[in-house]
């Protein structure tokens, strides 16, 4: 799931040839900003999955996304289904109550930004 890097392609095309090609997973990409899913769809392809691996990238912009499309309840029911949940920096951050993140730097990338508390999926909104 790329949404915090804003689903480049080239990131995405080397995610599908380490893990697809080279170590012989089937690979699927969830895309909320490139594409515009139905619920159905997110829900479906979420619950397929044996593996999530999230991406890094803009922690707050990513769980926005993810609520406006209901990723977040999609990725509870995962887990409770023992789905595995992975990812590193963004994609490590969101699995938890609170996570530290510097996604201010994506907006100001010339000025000062400090690292700020966001909500991860373990939190109730």
């Amino acid at each position: 799931m790329p949404t915090a890097s804003n689903e480049p392609q080239g990131y995405i095309d080397l995610f599908n040839d380490v893990y697809g090609k080279k170590l012989g997973c089937k690979t699927k990409t969830l895309y909320l900003i490139k594409q515009n899913p139905l619920y159905a769809e997110i829900r479906s392809k979420i619950l397929s999955a044996d593996l999530i691996y999230v991406g890094g990238g803009d922690t707050v912009k990513m769980m926005e996304i993810w609520r406006s499309y209901k990723v977040d309840e999609c990725l509870k029911e995962a887990y409770e289904a023992g789905i595995v949940l992975s990812g590193l920096s963004t994609g490590s951050i969101c699995w938890f109550k609170y996570g530290h993140s510097d996604s201010d730097s994506f907006r100001n990338k010339d000025g000062w930004w400090d690292y700020k508390q966001v909500d991860g999926l373990g939190h109730k909104s």
